[in-house]
């Protein structure tokens, strides 16, 4: 059974999903831009949440794998601009 009620989500575990990811991204844009995505990401699994764990844990969940996501893309990012980095001073 569905329990999850989202137009209780920010006012519940807004600011305390913002305090949570400020500090790992150390953005604030960024932060805000996660807690939104957070919800969006919720509501298109709303479905798919069985109650198991809290509302809370089932959030900061999808949180925790944004943040994940967000460093993994980042790291890429700094990859790719490295390797061209690299191949422009081979060039030289």
């Amino acid at each position: 059974m569905n329990t999850a009620d989202p137009k209780n989500w920010l006012p519940l575990y807004g600011d305390l999903m913002y305090q949570y990811c400020l500090p790992r991204v150390n953005d604030i844009s960024v932060a805000e831009d996660m807690v939104q995505e957070t919800f969006l990401s919720a509501l298109k699994g709303l479905e798919g949440y069985k109650g198991e764990a809290s509302e809370k844990n089932w959030l900061f969940a999808i949180l925790k794998n944004k943040i994940i996501d967000h460093y993994r893309k980042k790291s890429k990012t700094q990859a790719r601009s490295e390797e061209r980095r690299v191949g422009k001073e081979c060039e030289a």
